[in-house]
């Protein structure tokens, strides 16, 4: 059974109070570096990429990660385009869902050698699954959920949607 958990309407005041949040936690920044998980994470960052626009001055930067999420690696995860960070910047990875945190935790040692002295997480939603020590910085809505049901974040026409299954 499928059952909507967030409508486009709920989804795009959180996407903005989350671009918000990200901005003040790196005020200090001359340069934002977003790097969006291929998938749901895209849509997610571009609605995000936009926001800040409107509300910073700082630069933003953009690109994604590839990462196998059924069986993720090093050697299969890799960035869409090199990365090279100026002094003052923050680097934020964007993804719908935070499970388990093995994802995170590959996109995460993928972006460690670039430089950044802080690496953050934004998602849209945060399950309390998790087997790898990561946490979200920038969380859009916590759920609880059984271990069998599953969050499917919808992404059609610049619209989404969050259901479980």
């Amino acid at each position: 059974m499928k059952v909507q958990i967030l409508t486009n309407q709920q989804v795009a005041p959180i996407l903005k109070r989350i671009a918000y949040q990200i901005v003040e936690s790196n005020s200090a920044a001359k340069e934002i570096f977003l790097v969006h998980i291929d998938g749901q994470g895209k849509a997610l960052a571009d609605i995000i990429e936009k926001e800040l626009k409107t509300i910073t001055s700082q630069r933003i930067t953009r690109t994604g990660i590839q990462i196998n999420k059924s069986h993720p690696s090093i050697e299969t995860t890799q960035l869409n385009t090199m990365v090279k960070p100026s002094q003052n910047a923050g680097l934020v990875i964007i993804d719908d869902v935070l499970n388990s945190g093995k994802t995170m935790m590959f996109a995460i040692a993928a972006c460690l050698g670039l430089g950044f002295d802080q690496i953050q997480i934004a998602v849209l939603v945060d399950r309390s699954y998790k087997h790898f020590p990561i946490q979200a910085n920038f969380i859009g809505t916590s759920l609880s959920t059984t271990l069998q049901e599953h969050i499917n974040v919808q992404c059609r026409a610049g619209k989404i949607s969050v259901y479980v299954e």
